[in-house]
């Protein structure tokens, strides 16, 4: 896993410089991110209230365990984001390099995907 990481990591820089920046998919990639953790927010928000409204305690409690996922998962994505201060593919010579970018505005790790994927472990589970 350590070789694999490592691998993926020297290999990035290549991959990022690959990527159109000009092309309609870059332009509304982020749109399409922001509408899935949306629905995936209020998804589980929907599924508290629903919970609420049957008295169904298993409903509320995945509502809320996926909230507390989420909020973590941010918490923790936020942290790596200042640990590895990772350029975005738009900044600098656009080839995402680590530890050039701002804390503000790092790229790895993904916070759509470090949410969505919380909160859908939470709701898939037993």
């Amino acid at each position: 896993a350590i070789g694999l990481t490592a691998g993926l990591i020297n290999a990035d820089a290549e991959m990022s410089s690959r990527l159109s920046t000009t092309g309609s998919a870059y332009k509304h990639a982020g749109t399409i991110s922001n509408g899935g953790i949306l629905v995936l927010v209020a998804g589980s928000g929907g599924l508290y209230l629903m919970g609420l409204a049957q008295g169904d305690d298993r409903k509320q409690e995945t509502g809320i365990l996926a909230g507390e996922a989420a909020i973590n998962a941010f918490a923790v994505d936020e942290v790596i984001k200042i640990a590895t201060r990772r350029e975005r593919p738009t900044d600098g010579t656009g080839l995402g390099r680590f530890g050039e970018g701002g804390t503000a505005n790092s790229s790895f790790a993904s916070n759509h995907a470090m949410v969505s994927w919380s909160i859908a472990s939470v709701c898939a589970g037993p």
